[in-house]
């Protein structure tokens, strides 16, 4: 029987060939298969390790990007749910504002026209007590009357002044 030997190339193919004929025993023939079998096993596993560090690095990279992903959608989740909290919060500021406001101005609208009320009757009652005072003659009542006109003087003109503000006041808010 012709013996063969196995010849490695680079690109690990086994090429055979015929050496000079020489009996050879059946053990002899199990070592070559063998290692034949051990030749061509020994690339797979390289390969199959070769590609196992770059599946994994592959899956570390992905995992990785997919985590930042991840944080960046959170980041921006989260900012999305502080814009609109900001804009129902300045919202309900502004409605609330609103609300004082009109009840602010109905309050002064109140206010004033009772202020002016209570002025325009004062002003008559110390305008009526310094005419009986007068024709009384009592010196007494006639410097209270004239203290007392001269205090509803001052509050009409506080209530002027009111009056003046008041339009200027309501220009802005509206």
């Amino acid at each position: 029987m012709p013996k063969s030997i196995l010849l490695k190339k680079k690109d690990e193919s086994v090429v055979e060939t015929e050496a000079p004929k020489q009996e050879t025993s059946n053990e002899e023939v199990e070592k070559v298969e063998t290692k034949q079998e051990e030749v061509k096993e020994e690339p797979k596993e390289e390969l199959k390790e070769g590609s196992k560090p770059k599946d994994e690095e592959l899956e570390t990279y992905s995992k990785g990007v997919q985590s930042r992903i991840a944080k960046l959608t959170r980041k921006m989740r989260e900012a999305e749910r502080r814009e609109k909290a900001a804009l129902d919060y300045a919202k309900a500021v502004e409605g609330k504002r609103k609300s004082l406001d009109s009840k602010f101005g109905q309050m002064n609208k109140d206010y004033v026209s009772q202020f002016e009320k209570r002025v325009k009757d004062g002003m008559e009652m110390a305008q009526g007590e310094l005419s009986r005072a007068i024709e009384s003659g009592d010196a007494t009542a006639q410097v209270n009357a004239q203290k007392r006109i001269a205090a509803l003087s001052i509050d009409e003109a506080r209530l002027n002044v009111m009056k003046e503000q008041k339009p200027v006041e309501s220009k802005p808010t509206s």
